[in-house]
Formats: structure tokens, sequence, C-alpha cells
């Protein structure tokens, strides 16, 4: 995964794959954030998927701790963070899609992840 996406437009329909990267603890910070969305309103889903190994196995979605349930979703300007607990296998990456009619669009930045050992 890149360390961030400064900004990036995604129309309606359309869905990206962030690099993958290796996981750096067992537990992760991602925050995301809507800079602009028009239309219906537009909505961004940022999935977490996750790996054993390169060329392994693809898990997804890897839903976030905190908010609960599914991925981190967005349909307003603003920022939000996920809380990745539980099953990040060794290398994980983004799929950010959004869900709407190909008349809406959004602009949105990924900021790096954080990544930690959990105490528990």
């Amino acid at each position: 995964m890149a360390d961030q996406i400064p900004g990036r437009r995604i129309t309606g329909g359309e869905s990206f794959y962030t690099d993958w990267m290796s996981r750096g603890g067992d537990s992760m910070l991602l925050r995301v954030e809507a800079l602009k969305t028009v239309g219906s309103p537009a909505t961004v889903d940022f999935v977490v998927e996750t790996r054993d190994q390169p060329g392994g196995t693809i898990t997804s979605p890897v839903s976030p701790t905190v908010p609960s349930p599914g991925p981190l979703s967005l349909s307003s300007a603003i920022v939000a963070t996920g809380y990745y607990k539980e099953n990040l296998k060794a290398e994980v990456r983004l799929k950010i899609s959004c869900t709407t009619s190909s008349s809406t669009y959004a602009v949105v930045r990924v900021f790096a992840p954080v990544f930690f050992d959990a105490a528990s």
C-alpha cells in the first residue's frame, strides 16, 4: 500500500487497489477522508484485504473492530478511522470503490496506516 493517497477522484462504479504492503504489527489504524462528494451522494467503501504471503490466497473483506460491521464507508466530506484488531495476515492492501451511479464522484484521501501490536 502506498504510504498514502493524497487525493484521488473516484467515479461511481469505479474501484481501484493500492499496492500490497507488509504488516508492521498485529493491529492497524486506517484513516480515510472524503474531501468532496458529488451526486446522490457518492458513497465510497474502503475494504481491507490481506494475505499470508506474496501470491497467496486473498482474504477479503477484513472488517474493522471499530466501527463495525463492514468496511469503512463514506458518503459525505468527513474523516473516518477504522481500527483493525484481528485477522490481519502478513500483507495488506485496500480496495477503494465508489458504489453509487456513474453520475456521482468523490475525491478521497488515504493517510498512511499505523501498525502496532495490541496489548491484549
